[in-house]
């Protein structure tokens, strides 16, 4: 009525006789045609199977509004670190591909599970926590179990960075803070941690 060819089509098989759409070479493309009501059907076998993924998906995260998430939650990787895409609570942080398997209570919209245990101490929250293993074991230092929380790539570099790393339990900055720390005790005789950061 508007102008629009609806073609029919058929396979040749009862199962596809109610199957009406307005382009047939779109059935099974890869792409879910979700938009268009007439394709995304039991009769059209729900794009010729090509819509499956995204009907699982969004009937398990009804709430996740983020557009066209379905083609990467459950892929096995995370693809939105950072805040942004499916890396939300209502997407279940991509159906679990942003949860790190050794870390399960490691999860946010800004956690990358790439960098847990990457080699490089990431400081800051949620990653230097103990929910996330000290960024999958970056951020602790052999020998110093009580020591947590700091930056290691601070620890024994040469340089007294001071606070939470320059104390008894952190070796005090592995003798980094040596000058500075005698130069304090002997002013304050009963002060008890280290010198506090510049």
């Amino acid at each position: 009525t508007f102008g629009v060819s609806i073609y029919f089509f058929s396979s040749g098989k009862d199962e596809w006789a109610l199957c009406h759409v307005q382009d047939p070479d779109l059935l099974g493309n890869t792409i879910c045609d979700h938009e268009d009501g007439n394709y995304n059907t039991k009769y059209c076998k729900f794009d010729n199977g090509t819509c499956l993924k995204y009907n699982d998906v969004t009937r398990r995260y009804p709430n996740c509004e983020v557009e066209d998430y379905y083609r990467t939650v459950g892929n096995g990787m995370c693809n939105a670190p950072g805040g942004y895409g499916a890396n939300l609570e209502t997407c279940g942080w991509e159906d679990g591909d942003c949860v790190h398997p050794d870390y399960p209570e490691c999860f946010g919209e800004y956690i990358n599970t790439d960098d847990l245990g990457d080699g490089d101490c990431t400081p800051w929250e949620p990653y230097n926590t103990a929910r996330c293993g000290w960024d999958g074991g970056d951020c602790l230092i052999d020998g110093l179990p009580d020591c947590v929380g700091i930056n290691s790539a601070w620890y024994n570099n040469g340089q007294c960075n001071g606070g939470k790393i320059n104390t008894e339990s952190c070796n005090f900055e592995g003798g980094d803070c040596d000058k500075e720390n005698a130069e304090l005790w002997e002013r304050y005789p009963d002060c008890k941690g280290g010198v506090l950061p510049s």
